[in-house]
């Protein structure tokens, strides 16, 4: 990472100093991300209120990496189109 880049903690961080309370995950495709685990660990501690928009594809292969993290979030969608 250069200097100047923040890291997923420090943006989160951030938003959570300027009052943000809800974070909506979105894509292209989030499950593509391989530090989405990271990511909704660093939410939930911090208190978001998260929210994971997701085709579904990838789910059963992601599963096990992010099943303890979703079950704790308020929202979970799987669209369908």
């Amino acid at each position: 990472m250069r200097r100047d880049e923040k890291g997923n903690d420090d943006i989160l961080r951030g938003l959570k100093r300027e009052g943000i309370k809800h974070l909506h995950i979105t894509g292209g495709e989030p499950l593509l991300r391989e530090d989405l685990p990271e990511i909704l660990r660093a939410a939930k501690q911090l208190g978001f209120f998260i929210e994971l928009a997701t085709n579904g594809i990838l789910y059963s292969e992601k599963a096990r990496l992010i099943g303890g993290l979703v079950a704790g979030m308020m929202v979970f969608l799987v669209w369908l189109h």
